[in-house]
């Protein structure tokens, strides 16, 4: 049973994320910036991947600190650079969007295992 919620679960992730994603889009589109909304909704697409990935973790408040932490970081970085107005093919953008996520994932692997190793040390 729990394998086939987490199944449907998986089966709509992808319109979930577009379903988030496609406001921000607009936002920046509407603002006069969509070549900075392609980008920023790819940086939040792949956080968005990035906890789909770890939901596991949605429990733990230092999970979604994290995640606010590594948004906070990215949101300067994603606004302040100057990105190009010309259209840049997708397969070109995509290894940055991989990177990202890897960064990410790596991050929130070092925190669950700082976290478990705190919790082991801990004294009951």
């Amino acid at each position: 049973m729990i394998d086939e919620q987490k199944g449907r679960r998986s089966a709509y992730i992808g319109i979930w994320i577009v379903a988030i994603l496609l406001p921000l889009y607009f936002a920046f589109f509407y603002a006069g910036r969509p070549d900075t909304g392609k980008y920023v909704c790819i940086g939040v697409g792949m956080h968005l991947i990035a906890i789909w990935i770890n939901w596991d973790l949605r429990r733990q408040l230092w999970f979604w600190t994290t995640i606010a932490t590594l948004l906070a970081i990215h949101i300067p970085l994603l606004l302040i650079v100057p990105w190009p107005s010309r259209w840049i093919p997708a397969m070109s953008v995509l290894p940055f969007g991989v990177a990202d996520c890897a960064l990410i994932l790596g991050v929130i692997a070092l925190m669950e295992r700082l976290m478990k190793r705190r919790a082991h040390a801990m004294p009951e």
